[in-house]
């Protein structure tokens, strides 16, 4: 990377850092974007060249880490079945989750607090569904349209989500792969107990 695309990735990070502190002192709703811009010195016009809406900054880390995932699962291979690979993938995605477990609940805690932003943010993550199904698919041999791919994807995918509002909503010292990894024995154990 050149030094000029350093100051973009540099300027973007301080919008996201603003945006999410002034949202943490004064809520989504009467966060503007030109309070955002004037944090970091710089005019709406910038800002808007990085974050088109005030909701992409605030999302804009969501779509890095699922991006993140679906890379790290294109680059997978365990030697194992295309769902254990995903497995292992969203596994690396909460293990990083973890290092900035802190930051991550706060921007979590913003997302629910805001219709805009949650509803922002299940759009996306069925886009990422998609783009899963159809990797786990090809990798499997299977149609992508076809029930199984899609349903591994949405449990396991689930599996990490209910992960990630557990941590949110209540203080645990698990690790967030230990809690995932208990959430699906869990869910193993109830559907096989009938």
């Amino acid at each position: 990377m050149g030094l000029r695309d350093d100051k973009k990735q540099n300027l973007k990070a301080k919008f996201r850092d603003a945006a999410l502190a002034l949202i943490a002192a004064q809520g989504y709703e009467a966060t503007t974007i030109e309070q955002i811009a004037s944090a970091v010195n710089t005019s709406p016009r910038t800002f808007i060249r990085y974050f088109p809406t005030k909701e992409d900054v605030i999302v804009s880390w969501v779509e890095d880490a699922f991006r993140a995932m679906v890379d790290d699962f294109q680059c997978s291979d365990s030697g194992l079945s295309a769902a254990c690979d995903l497995k292992i993938t969203i596994r690396k995605a909460l293990a990083r989750y973890e290092q900035d477990r802190s930051f991550f609940i706060s921007l979590e805690r913003i997302i629910l607090a805001s219709p805009t932003l949650l509803a922002r943010k299940l759009a996306r993550i069925e886009e990422i569904i998609g783009d899963l199904t159809r990797l786990l698919a090809k990798r499997d041999g299977k149609n992508p349209n076809g029930t199984s791919p899609d349903v591994v994807t949405r449990v396991l995918l689930g599996v990490m989500g209910s992960t990630i509002m557990t941590s949110c909503l209540v203080k645990k010292s698990t690790s967030l792969t230990e809690l995932f990894d208990h959430n699906l024995q869990h869910l193993e154990k109830e559907l096989w107990q009938s």
